[in-house]
């Protein structure tokens, strides 16, 4: 059943792109910072996840509150809050794979 003010499946990205932008860069960010945490002087592993933590309750949060403010239907919210941010995880992690799988064959002897 869906809400009667809420935007169909595929306007979501389009109508409520505030709501799930700290959503969409959530994965990015914890690529990055999983990759450089603790690695350089100017990032400590604990900073890493001072700042991971808020942002992913706060990113989440937003889309959650739309949920149930009968905004976003449920099945926006997992498409679009759930599987969106994974995909683009594993799409970063196949792009780093593939650059270090070329790098590798690109470097031997």
């Amino acid at each position: 059943m869906t809400q009667p003010h809420a935007p169909s499946l595929f306007a979501v990205p389009r109508v409520l792109w505030r709501s799930f932008v700290a959503v969409w860069i959530f994965p990015v960010f914890f690529f990055l910072g999983s990759q450089v945490a603790g690695r350089v002087a100017f990032f400590p592993a604990w900073l890493f996840w001072v700042v991971a933590v808020p942002l992913f309750f706060f990113g989440f949060g937003r889309p959650a509150f739309l949920f149930f403010r009968q905004r976003l239907s449920f099945i926006s919210a997992i498409v679009w809050g759930a599987i969106a941010p994974w995909l683009i995880w594993s799409g970063l992690v196949i792009a780093q794979y593939g650059v270090h799988h070329l790098m590798v064959s690109t470097s031997a002897p």
